[in-house]
């Protein structure tokens, strides 16, 4: 599979002005339907392609030249003045549906500056539909601003995830704030990412797994049952800066947790 998706990118891929682009897609914003070179598609292929490496290497297998060639090369437009990433090519729209170019934050977690991150969160915030906008688009600002450790943004954009979007008397998500039947299961797990990804800080990496609490001063103490690490599932409870990894079940492996961490105890 990694293989073959990493050979359709290619045939996808064209190489203009020395770089290497992906021309008309649609946005993972679904206001814009007919984008050049959309931020997120052309992040998402170039880290497809980076895996295909990694996966031919670990097999010992020869990779595609080309997927270097591309991953290497890809431009992903980045608005040099305002020092943020642009949606897509001549991107001018005055509203967005929904995130797109805030997921090169996470889940890519493409590198960027804390200056880069924070004017990409700020800009796209400050356009996106709160009105027709899904459910799950505040909580990849929750998890943004908590990886600044911008707390208060953070648990605002929580908050709305919530607020907005759940309705009474059976707390059901709904896919908008306008429509009151659905439930959307995407708006409840994008929540639940927000509390995981977002206060707890987790990660998962090459190196291990990592955490990077920011916890909103509202909340003293969040426990996450049932993580599974390794060969063993763990119980993982966070208070303040400190994080507690308790086995539940399995054979333990704490070298499978960041070892640089300092706040994390077992």
């Amino acid at each position: 599979v990694i293989r073959e998706v990493a050979n359709f990118i290619v045939t996808q891929a064209v190489e203009r002005n020395g770089r290497w682009e992906v021309l008309n897609v649609v946005s993972p914003d679904e206001y814009n339907t007919k984008a050049d070179n959309d931020a997120f598609t052309n992040a998402v292929f170039q880290r497809a392609l980076q895996i295909g490496g990694k996966a031919a290497a670990l097999l010992g297998e020869q990779p595609d030249k080309r997927w270097k060639t591309i991953a290497d090369g890809m431009y992903i437009p980045f608005d040099a003045a305002r020092q943020l990433y642009l949606e897509c090519d001549g991107f001018t729209t005055k509203v967005t549906k929904q995130a797109a170019t805030e997921m090169l934050i996470y889940p890519l977690e493409m590198p960027m500056s804390d200056l880069v991150k924070r004017n990409t969160l700020d800009y796209y915030g400050s356009i996106v539909d709160r009105k027709a906008g899904p459910a799950m688009t505040q909580n990849f600002y929750a998890i943004g601003y908590s990886e600044l450790g911008d707390k208060e943004k953070a648990y605002a954009a929580f908050k709305d995830s919530i607020d907005l979007y759940v309705r009474a008397p059976f707390h059901i998500f709904t896919e908008t704030p306008r429509n009151p039947l659905t439930d959307m299961t995407t708006g409840k797990a994008a929540m639940l990412t927000g509390v995981i990804n977002g206060f707890a800080g987790l990660r998962v990496r090459d190196d291990g797994v990592h955490f990077k609490p920011a916890l909103p001063k509202e909340w003293s103490r969040l426990t996450i049952t049932h993580l599974p690490v390794g060969a063993g599932v763990y119980e993982i409870t966070i208070a303040g800066d400190q994080v507690q990894a308790r086995l539940v079940s399995g054979i333990p492996d704490i070298a499978l947790f960041d070892r640089d961490s300092r706040n994390l105890r077992h």
